[in-house]
């Protein structure tokens, strides 16, 4: 390896600073001042902007974790630079196949799909540019597959995402709750200068004609009418009617969309394109937490891509969601944990405890009640620890943040009472006398809940978790992603045999227990009082648990003569074609 040349500190200053300065100018740019803002939001804003151009450029100057990591960062980009011009040829010949297959692909929609769906279509011109570059990509990585299952993956969730955002529909109602998220991702970008535009409240209101188009009560036209108005009303910055939605803890899962839309304002993007790259953020946020993940792992890798490129998971991770946050941020904090029990020999650093607890703080915050996923983490091998001190710092941060978590849904309840629960729940729901209910009745709701997860943990209806597209509807292949995964949970693993019996005992306790505490959860605040069914619990509340589950579940010690590389190859193929197969359908 060759040693990292250090870059004077005089022009990592200039340069850090000129970047924050565009940084910060696009910031700016991005506010629009009205009569809602107030001296507090323009102190904030001035506040953010000088922290950004002073402050940033002297921390990453001189604290050398950071200094390092960007010599480290331009030295690799140098490398690949000189590479690319020693190896012209090569690079030449991949940027005109790139260009073969966007040209391929607009000519396959002009001379033969346009003629059989009865007109050109744009959105089917992209799904083919996608498939295009996503096997070209495969083929790519083909040789390092294995060696890079990180690279492999992120390659092909990045261009099935892309594609899945360039095709889905331009509205709402498309997944889960979307209106909800996209209502507080707003809230959180308008944060700065307090300003919503008439725009954001029209486009959150579509929903009823949204759903009246979905169900063929609208034509094309009256719905375009009203996108087009949200868009006039964009251009025109439109302000003077309020909608609201505080900002709450859950804010923190919001940051990456809220990115988007500042992103958006500050280049002026039409409200859509704004929309859409909104979207690419969640998505390039998803990517790289799941390429961390993947590639902290020593085995596992191939088990973690399958999981990851799921049909559920890639189409959350590409529209308005914050299940990619919860999923991601959680599976690389079991990643931290799992890799150090699959290097035994290695001590326990101090960074690494660090950012496996910040990774399942971030993940569990908007959903606090998973805080009891973190309960393995205190079965850490006793060898793992350099001294009994360090054992003790261990076990008190975790214990820490899980406590913190658990109060942070757990006060209010306290201090407010439950409450009625929500409201879409119907007139029925009460939470306090739902809690009453269960007080007074614990066996009867022991069954009601008994019944209740001997449906929802059955497999025969894992397309809920695996390939649905929420009201997008479902797509084909939950059998054979099952297959795979229980496949891989053997034969992507290390060769030695690895005993860790109370480790599995406890993550499979906890993943029972936060089972049974988010079914309880839906039942107090979204279930009619003393109803014998559990109403809102969704099967995508199972995905955090997914890989983690399948890990433990899966042994070391297999022996296989089966060639990594193919394996990687061909799962990461598999999950590609059905997540392709599956968006097919949003191309008309």
């Amino acid at each position: 390896m060759s040693e990292v040349k250090m870059i004077n500190k005089r022009k990592k200053l200039i340069v850090t600073f000129i970047i924050m300065l565009i940084l910060v100018f696009l910031f700016n740019r991005a506010m629009y001042w009205s009569e809602f803002s107030t001296w507090k939001n323009k102190l904030f804003v001035g506040v953010i902007s000088i922290f950004g151009v002073i402050c940033i450029p002297l921390l990453l100057t001189y604290i050398k974790a950071a200094s390092d990591y960007i010599d480290t960062f331009i030295a690799n980009k140098i490398n690949q630079i000189k590479y690319l011009a020693a190896h012209w040829k090569k690079t030449l010949l991949f940027t005109c196949i790139f260009a073969i297959i966007i040209a391929a692909a607009v000519l396959l929609e002009k001379i033969i799909f346009s003629r059989i769906y009865d007109g050109y279509s744009n959105l089917r011109m992209y799904f083919f540019v996608g498939t295009g570059i996503l096997i070209f990509a495969i083929v790519l990585c083909g040789k390092i597959a294995y060696k890079r299952v990180e690279v492999l993956f992120a390659a092909a969730a990045l261009i099935m995402g892309l594609t899945y955002i360039m095709v889905s529909p331009r509205h709402l109602l498309v997944t889960w709750d979307d209106e909800t998220h996209y209502l507080r991702s707003v809230s959180l970008a308008d944060v700065f200068d307090n300003t919503k535009f008439n725009a954001e409240g029209l486009f959150y209101d579509s929903q009823p004609a949204a759903y009246m188009y979905t169900q063929g009560d609208l034509t094309q036209e009256e719905f375009k009418a009203i996108l087009d108005n949200v868009e006039y009303q964009y251009e025109q910055k439109r302000t003077d009617n309020r909608f609201g939605s505080e900002v709450g803890k859950e804010f923190v899962a919001y940051t990456p969309a809220a990115i988007g839309i500042i992103m958006g304002k500050a280049l002026r993007l039409s409200f859509f394109h704004t929309f859409l790259l909104s979207k690419m953020v969640i998505l390039c946020t998803y990517v790289l937490l799941m390429y961390f993940a993947i590639k902290k792992l020593k085995n596992g890798k191939v088990l973690l891509a399958v999981i990851g490129l799921s049909t559920t998971t890639m189409f959350m991770a590409s529209s308005m969601s914050y299940d990619f946050w919860v999923i991601g941020f959680t599976t690389l904090g079991y990643s931290f944990f799992i890799s150090e029990l699959q290097n035994r020999d290695k001590k326990l650093e101090y960074r690494n405890i660090i950012m496996m607890n910040i990774c399942f703080l971030l993940g569990i915050a908007p959903k606090a009640i998973y805080f009891v996923i973190m309960f393995v983490l205190l079965f850490m091998p006793v060898d793992k620890f350099k001294d009994k001190k360090q054992r003790r710092i261990y076990y008190s941060i975790i214990v820490g943040v899980a406590i913190f978590l658990m109060m942070t849904f757990l006060l209010p309840m306290l201090i407010n009472s439950p409450g009625t629960g929500d409201s879409r729940g119907g007139s029925d729901v009460n939470s306090t006398e739902q809690i009453k209910y269960i007080l007074s009745n614990p066996i009867e709701y022991s069954g009601t809940l008994l019944n209740f997860l001997k449906d929802y943990l059955n497999l025969d209806y894992a397309s809920e978790f695996i390939s649905s597209m929420a009201y997008m509807g479902y797509g084909i292949g939950t059998a054979i992603t099952l297959m795979l995964i229980a496949a891989l949970m053997y034969i992507d693993r290390g060769e030695e045999k690895v005993r860790m019996p109370y480790v599995r005992a406890s993550y499979f306790f906890s993943a029972a227990v936060c089972v049974v505490l988010v079914a309880t959860a839906l039942y107090i605040s979204f279930t009619a009082v003393g109803a014998d069914y559990i109403a809102g619990c969704q099967p995508r509340y199972l995905l955090p648990l997914l890989f983690p589950m399948a890990y433990f579940i899966g042994v070391d010690g297999v022996t296989t003569k089966i060639n990594k590389n193919a394996m990687a190859v061909a799962a990461v193929s598999i999950m590609s074609y059905f997540f392709m197969n599956n968006m097919w359908a949003t191309c008309f």
